[in-house]
């Protein structure tokens, strides 16, 4: 068993498959944590780790299993794998997001524990099918496994490093193609290997076509849940994404509606009082990230005035328990407290905001 798992030397060839492969799972990794967050909630990212671990393990005990039938043509399948690995990037998420699970129902519709678990096998298979080349080429290098190991290390770190910015580009989903195509590019050395090396790029030729073909037939979208804030907005009659951002930190749009009003814990009381005047609730739009967590920008001309509402909800309290000169807003968001804060003659307010995307928006 020693001399079948040190039979073979690490080439040039593998040794990039190796790297490219590392670099591109995690990317995937990362950007799975994005689409999970964007079509339900954040909570179900923490599920890609667990993806990750089943599918590397299995890929472990499989090739425990059959590595004395896969040396006899290590190339070959290190292609095949390589091929399959590509298109399972964006065509697995897109499959999941066809079969319909809704975990909200999940209680009450039993069939929603299947469709789980098909969802999560799904999204399991390019973690499988990357583990199974990186232990390929572990296995098959035996005494300098550590080099190679190293490779794989440095390759998975330069692929967080890379997807960070990549995900400023544009929408996440839209770089599944791009990580499959770096994998079916470092494959191109492994067909000087095999005595067919025709045979090996038409293999790679084909899963590239199917890659853009099932890229426009099943576009890799995440679906977005129907009852996060952002569709049940668009459902109003006039409502539009006005402007949209693309970070890590989440997707950010923009959606004007003339029916958006957003004033959490305004009080009966508003209107009913002398001092509220019409009672006039400003116009409205709303920011959302990652197709949840509304918060409100009121209009605003200037005259605080118009801000009377906003001092009957909850947040207002502070400034009525005692004459408030300095406030500290910590997650600014729309300006709605930093409004607070004028109307009720505020000297100084500070608003602290992480999304710098949300702070440029608010300042352009």
């Amino acid at each position: 068993m020693e001399e079948s798992f040190s039979s073979v030397s690490p080439s040039l060839s593998s040794t990039i498959l190796l790297a490219a492969t590392s670099m591109s799972v995690l990317a995937y990794e990362i950007v799975l944590m994005r689409l999970l967050s964007i079509s339900m909630w954040y909570h179900f990212a923490y599920m890609v780790i667990s993806m990750a671990l089943l599918g590397f393990g299995a890929s472990g005990s499989i090739l425990f299993l059959t590595y004395n039938w896969i040396k006899r043509d290590l190339y070959y399948w290190l292609i095949i794998l390589a091929a399959t690995t590509s298109i399972s990037f964006p065509l697995c998420f897109s499959l999941s997001q066809k079969i319909g699970l809704d975990p909200l129902q999940i209680i009450w519709q039993p069939v929603q524990w299947i469709l789980m678990w098909v969802n999560y096998f799904l999204m399991s298979i390019p973690f499988l099918l990357a583990g199974s080349i990186i232990g390929i080429i572990l296995t098959s290098t035996a005494e300098k496994a550590h080099r190679m190991y190293a490779i794989d290390l440095l390759g998975a770190g330069l692929g967080a490093l890379i997807i960070l910015p990549a995900l400023y580009s544009g929408p996440p989903w839209t770089l599944l193609p791009f990580l499959g195509f770096v994998i079916l590019i470092s494959a191109i050395g492994c067909c000087k290997k095999i005595s067919r090396p025709i045979f090996g790029i038409g293999i790679l030729l084909i899963a590239g076509s199917i890659l853009v073909i099932t890229n426009f037939l099943i576009p890799a979208n995440p679906k977005i849940h129907s009852a996060k804030a952002l569709p049940m907005t668009l459902s109003l009659p006039d409502a539009r994404i006005e402007a949209s951002r693309y970070s890590p930190m989440g997707i950010i749009d923009v959606v004007e509606s003339a029916q958006i009003r957003h004033f959490p814990g305004l009080s009966l009381n508003f209107g009913l009082k002398p001092e509220a005047g019409e009672a006039n609730i400003p116009a409205q739009k709303a920011i959302f990230i990652d197709a949840d967590g509304l918060s409100p920008i009121t209009s605003f001309s200037g005259d605080t005035k118009e801000l009377g509402c906003l001092d009957y909800t909850s947040i207002a309290l502070p400034y009525h328990i005692r004459d408030q000169k300095k406030a500290l807003v910590v997650g600014a968001g729309g300006g709605s407290d930093i409004l607070l804060g004028l109307f009720n003659n505020a000297k100084e307010i500070t608003g602290l905001e992480a999304n710098r995307q949300i702070a440029d928006l608010m300042l352009g």
